[in-house]
């Protein structure tokens, strides 16, 4: 497989999957001066569908794009994260200025945070998967499992298991009492 260049490899994908996010972002959050009715529903729908699939599923695309592209393992997660990382950078600008810098560290825990986080892993993992099952079928020889993919496989479907756990409550109260316990 061809080396190309960084902007194709590893720059171009995840540019592509971060303007999906904002673009879709912005469509969903101007969606409510529409007038009521089936363009504003299916504004909201479309917009909303695209922002999280960038947001969540974008590694799919982009780890993908990067493998067959000749990327290296750090260079697919990196440009894998760029989406999600630039949503979480948005979440936490809520937070600054009403939480201590203990605080905002701790809420890298919470579960839309964490949550985010494991299914990106998850997403690399099965991206990393099918890629190298294609590159099996075209006879080169790569193992389907290396290391860095299966850690990525099997800590996103940890952390994604336990953030769904019994319908995600479990996560959420033991994040609450830790949080409570430490910060009051």
């Amino acid at each position: 497989m061809k080396k190309r260049n960084i902007f194709i490899r590893m720059v171009l994908p995840a540019v592509i999957t971060l303007g999906v996010m904002v673009v879709f972002s912005n469509v969903y959050n101007l969606s409510g001066t529409l007038r009521p009715g089936g363009l504003q529903t299916v504004v909201v729908l479309v917009s909303a569908f695209l922002m999280f699939a960038s947001i969540w599923l974008g590694p799919l695309f982009v780890n993908t794009f990067a493998f067959f592209n000749g990327a290296s393992g750090p260079e697919r997660l990196a440009a894998s994260f760029v989406a999600p990382a630039a949503w979480i950078a948005k979440t936490y600008t809520y937070f600054i200025g009403i939480y201590s810098f203990g605080e905002l560290a701790f809420l890298i825990l919470h579960p839309l945070i964490l949550g985010n986080i494991g299914v990106n892993l998850l997403c690399v993992g099965i991206s990393e998967l099918f890629c190298r099952r294609k590159m099996r079928s075209r006879g080169e020889p790569v193992p389907l499992f290396a290391a860095p993919n299966t850690l990525a496989l099997v800590a996103g479907l940890l952390i994604t298991f336990a953030g769904l756990w019994n319908g995600g409550h479990t996560y959420y109260y033991y994040f609450m009492d830790v949080y409570t316990w430490l910060f009051t």
